[in-house]
């Protein structure tokens, strides 16, 4: 049997507990899969294709200690996938 790469990819990069995601389905970050030297956008496309999908977390704005005030950091939103846990098995 052939390996397939980008599920090798995925299945050694750790997964986060802490996004949303359906049941019998695991997240993992863009900035892993960029840190493991992976290609966003066919590691998106691979995702696509077996059922899972891209999205994006909600950006953060630190408020201050006044209503309607907004202190000058914000946490901008991240990428990240949702891969159905089947497709990481062989």
């Amino acid at each position: 049997m052939v390996e397939d790469p980008i599920r090798a990819l995925l299945s050694r990069l750790p997964k986060s507990s802490m996004l949303p995601r359906p049941a019998g389905a695991v997240a993992i970050t863009r900035s892993r899969v960029v840190e493991a030297g992976g290609d966003p956008d066919t590691v998106a496309a691979w995702i696509e294709s077996h059922g899972g999908s891209v999205q994006r977390t909600r950006p953060i704005k630190s408020r201050g200690l006044r209503p309607g005030r907004y202190v000058a950091r914000e946490v901008p939103a991240e990428a990240f996938y949702v891969v159905p846990r089947d497709e990481l098995s062989e």
